[in-house]
């Protein structure tokens, strides 16, 4: 993940690490985070959030600070949901958790609300990826394929048409496009979701990026 002056890398055990040249040197930049592992960058128009096992934390001094941003993810035993996957459009946010479907937040992370109307299957539940772009927003799943929403999160379709694997690790947009990675290669759609082709065969791909074009 990249702002203006920075680069953010995730990583499985030793958390956050940012660059400000490049790439070419790191260091660490987990101040206010206690875990290991993160699993997702998104970025509002005055903060950095970072998607983990331990909910979402925010930052609002370009990463240097994070504290938890977890009001409405808790379950109903008060633990915080593992949260895979984050996305912004604008100051919306979207969240993917473990086994809990979908979170939205309109308030800059202060407070989420499950928005999960349609995600019917148990696997749908699960949401490895997501992209927004709009009020257009796609969930990729941990064994039921892709759902998409054009309403903001309120409501759900399953989109598979084409899709040559049900468990989509990673979705990104290039122009009108939207390609998305599962176990078993990348797969694109030209019509916002409606069918996918297949665009390689390159197996174990858990994430996409794009720069340009």
């Amino acid at each position: 993940y990249a702002d203006v002056s920075k680069v953010f890398v995730g990583t499985f055990g030793g958390g956050i690490y940012e660059s400000t040249d490049n790439g070419i040197n790191w260091s660490k930049s987990n101040s206010g985070y206690c875990g290991q592992a993160i699993n997702e960058f998104a970025m509002t128009s005055t903060s950095i959030f970072a998607a983990t096992p331990n909910g979402v934390y925010k930052s609002t001094d370009g990463g240097e600070t994070w504290t938890e941003s977890n009001n409405g993810l808790e379950s109903s035993n008060g633990n915080v949901h593992n949260v895979f996957s984050i996305t912004a459009s604008g100051d919306t946010l979207y969240a993917g958790t473990q086994d809990m479907g979908a979170y939205k937040s309109i308030d800059n992370g202060a407070t989420w609300t499950a928005v999960n109307n349609g995600l019917l299957w148990f696997g749908s539940q699960s949401i490895l990826s997501m992209k927004a772009a709009g009020t257009t927003i796609f969930a990729g799943t941990y064994g039921v394929g892709i759902y998409r929403s054009v309403d903001g999160g309120n409501n759900w379709v399953q989109t598979i048409s084409g899709l040559a694997h049900q468990v989509v690790e990673s979705i990104v947009f290039m122009g009108s496009d939207v390609y998305c990675s599962q176990w078993n290669g990348i797969s694109k759609s030209t019509d916002n979701g409606n069918t996918w082709v297949s665009v390689n065969n390159v197996a174990g791909v858990y994430q996409l990026a794009v720069s340009g074009n």
